[in-house]
């Protein structure tokens, strides 16, 4: 991005040396960096407006300059690139070995004589990369590579107390619960979920589900589909965790919006199979567990339920900014292309990711805290039950009373510093004014509205 503000504060390139240890002789390794300009990959405005060079067309031009004009015995990239485009590097250059990241996974490949590393994410792995000219005269170097666990070396103590230290502020948002994990999903799994279908992206897909088909302002969903790479936590959860308000920050993007699109049965399937048979890739097509696909054949064959039926039209909940990613199964980017939904009315039916997901949950407590509060089973709840709630007889109800309810009659995971979640309950108990508080009066209004 040579056309970024920050670019006169960088280098372009970077030549390193390296001699032998018994100083006989010097090789220069030049270093370039490579981007993907993959259109629809980014969001509008991204990087301030700066262009992303062409990769291909910027490494051949800095190949050429380190080669010839900086005379490097090897040029090395470091690359931000899905591995299709790593291949295409690997098949059109020379290099002896390709660096590169963007995929999650690992890889450790041959490639027409460039050997393609990938380490993977979050730093699970390391790539210890040794290249070596045996003697002076020796002109092409030996490349070898091991990838290893990290885990496997001890921590260093005085680092690993300064991350504990940092990663302290965001103890109030694991301790914040936000829903029980179903039986079906635990552990809940988001390793791995850009190459097999994982636990925690079908809760998440179910749950998006649920809330699309509860809010009476969004359209109905039939099912919800979601690509791998919008899960994003790379998180093995033990057995008895629940989902707190740190799992969703992590695992769902803050700027997601997903809405609903009307698609073919047989685009689905197709989709389906098609992002299914591709290996490892941010399009691995993730589902709601109401779509049941045959895990030889990759078919699907039941949405909601019911058989598949090819011809009919779903209304299939997805991240809208993804509708038309040239990386995603080609027969669903070919049927947007030709069949564009409504831009006007799906912005103004979609939802933000994460907000989305903790209105819906806050509908569930709050639901379960009326349900709790109406003791005499009634239907309804009196002045005196709904005191129950209201722990210094002050008829208002605060935050922090609620997040005692919560914690106290319902079982729920609470931490006293977080009332951000407690809010949205609030909200949707009657808090009309939004001042984190919920009045008898705001509550009885909104108790009538529901009667209605």
């Amino acid at each position: 991005m040579k056309s970024h503000e920050a670019m006169p504060y960088q280098v372009d390139k970077d030549i390193v040396a390296a001699t032998s240890a018994d100083g006989t002789h010097t090789r220069t390794i030049g270093l370039i960096s490579l981007l993907t300009d993959q259109p629809g990959l980014y969001r509008p405005n991204a990087f301030g407006g700066a262009k992303i060079d062409d990769p291909w067309i910027t490494a051949r031009k800095y190949v050429d300059v380190l080669e010839k004009q900086d005379k490097v015995d090897l040029v090395v990239p470091l690359c931000h690139l899905y591995e299709p485009q790593d291949e295409k590097t690997c098949r059109e250059f020379n290099f002896p070995v390709v660096i590169s990241g963007h995929d999650h996974h690992t890889v450790d490949r041959m490639i027409e004589g460039s050997r393609l590393i990938k380490a993977g994410s979050d730093g699970h792995k390391a790539a210890i990369i040794d290249i070596t000219w045996a003697t002076p005269d020796t002109k092409e170097p030996t490349v070898n590579v091991q990838l290893v666990t990290v885990a496997d070396w001890p921590a260093d103590q005085e680092l690993q107390k300064e991350v504990h230290e940092c990663l302290s502020v965001l103890d109030a948002l694991r301790n914040t619960q936000l829903a029980v994990i179903p039986k079906q999903f635990r552990p809940l799994d988001s390793m791995g979920v850009r190459g097999a279908v994982k636990t925690a992206a079908m809760f998440l897909c179910g749950e998006y589900l649920k809330a699309f088909n509860a809010d009476m302002t969004t359209p109905f969903a039939d099912c919800v589909l979601m690509p791998g790479g919008n899960v994003r936590g790379g998180r093995l959860y033990n057995a008895d965790d629940f989902f707190s308000l740190e799992s969703l920050k992590s695992e769902i993007h803050p700027k997601m919006n997903i809405g609903v699109v009307k698609i073919p049965g047989h685009i689905i399937c197709e989709s389906i199979r098609d992002s299914h048979t591709r290996g490892h890739h941010p399009y691995f097509m993730q589902y709601d567990a109401g779509v049941i696909v045959d895990p030889h054949t990759h078919m699907v064959t039941h949405i909601g339920g019911a058989p598949l039926d090819s011809a009919k039209m779903y209304n299939v909940g997805y991240p809208i900014d993804e509708l038309k990613a040239e990386n995603g199964p080609a027969c669903w980017l070919e049927y947007q292309l030709k069949n564009p939904p409504n831009e006007r009315h799906l912005h103004s039916t979609a939802r933000g990711g994460q907000e989305f997901l903790l209105q819906h949950w806050a509908h569930q407590i709050w639901l379960a805290v009326w349900q709790k509060l109406d003791a005499n089973n009634d239907g309804q709840v009196s002045r005196d039950e709904y005191r129950a709630l209201d722990s210094n007889n002050d008829g208002k109800v605060d935050q922090q009373e609620l997040i005692e309810f919560m914690h106290q009659e319902l079982g729920y995971a609470v931490d006293t510093g977080e009332v951000h979640f407690a809010s949205y309950v609030l909200k949707i108990a009657g808090d009309a004014n939004n001042d984190k508080i919920l009045t008898w009066k705001e509550f009885h209004k909104m108790e009538e509205k529901r009667n209605a």
